[in-house]
């Protein structure tokens, strides 16, 4: 008979140690905002030589091109097939692997073909300005000197969540 009391209270225990672990107080783990498809809302590219401001390319709303960041850390930008001046251009998904740190979207793509082109693995990093459920704002700032003549391309990008 000894033994049934003890046992309770071994029993009794080990269930108060457990339901007061620490370990079930973890705050839940808030969503992130970027997961998601994202269509081009609208893009301002500025080209500069030497500081001078020498082109301004606007680019119109296109649905139908998409950026799909998955809750992995991986995702694709969606190209639909479309037809330009110099003939027809066949869709392609590009696909790559994300990191957001300090405010920064760096994607990093594997060699692949893209819309016909081999691609060769680049990463790319831009500033995120805006980030939120329904706004993607990101910024790129690219710097390139070329016997003794600096370029640069600024370019804003802004996204809908679809």
């Amino acid at each position: 008979m000894k033994f049934i009391p003890k046992f309770l209270s071994l029993i009794l225990a080990v269930a108060t140690i457990v339901g007061c672990s620490k370990s079930h107080d973890s705050k839940p783990i808030a969503p992130n905002p970027i997961v998601g498809k994202w269509s081009y809302s609208n893009d301002t590219t500025n080209y500069y030589e030497n500081g001078f401001n020498y082109l301004i390319e606007t680019t119109p709303p296109w649905s139908d091109c998409y950026f799909q960041f998955n809750s992995d850390g991986t995702g694709a930008q969606v190209v639909p097939s479309v037809t330009t001046p110099t003939g027809s251009r066949i869709g392609e998904n590009l696909s790559f692997t994300y990191t957001i740190v300090n405010g920064k979207l760096t994607l990093t793509s594997s060699n692949q073909t893209y819309v016909g082109l081999n691609v060769g693995g680049p990463t790319v990093s831009t500033t995120i300005k805006t980030l939120n459920s329904s706004d993607l704002s990101l910024y790129f700032d690219t710097t390139t000197v070329s016997n003794g003549t600096t370029y640069e391309i600024k370019e804003a990008a802004h996204f809908k969540k679809m």
